[in-house]
């Protein structure tokens, strides 16, 4: 996993483009939501709000007392949540 992220980090496939986010292009009319922790320093908030800007259909999340971690019980609460609703929205 250090490997890829660091490829990633180095060579920055998706953000080549200023202000331009790849996944929006491929999500465009797909629903989703983004959920984020708002203490996050390694996906920063900032990244979150401009996939949101450009995923039509999103809906953004913020966790105000998470960080990066999954296993955080705010985070990971709001995840489940967002599973749920999910579910709910694909049946």
């Amino acid at each position: 996993m250090a490997r890829i992220s660091t490829h990633f980090f180095v060579n920055d496939p998706w953000l080549r483009r200023p202000g331009f986010i790849w996944p929006a292009y491929y999500l465009e009319g797909i629903p989703g939501i983004i959920v984020q922790g708002r203490f996050d320093m390694v996906s920063p908030p900032a990244t979150a709000w401009k996939l949101h800007g450009q995923w039509p259909g999103s809906v953004l999340r913020m966790v105000n007392e998470a960080g990066h971690v999954s296993s955080d019980t705010a985070l990971l609460k709001a995840l489940i949540n967002a599973l749920d609703e999910m579910e709910v929205v694909c049946h």
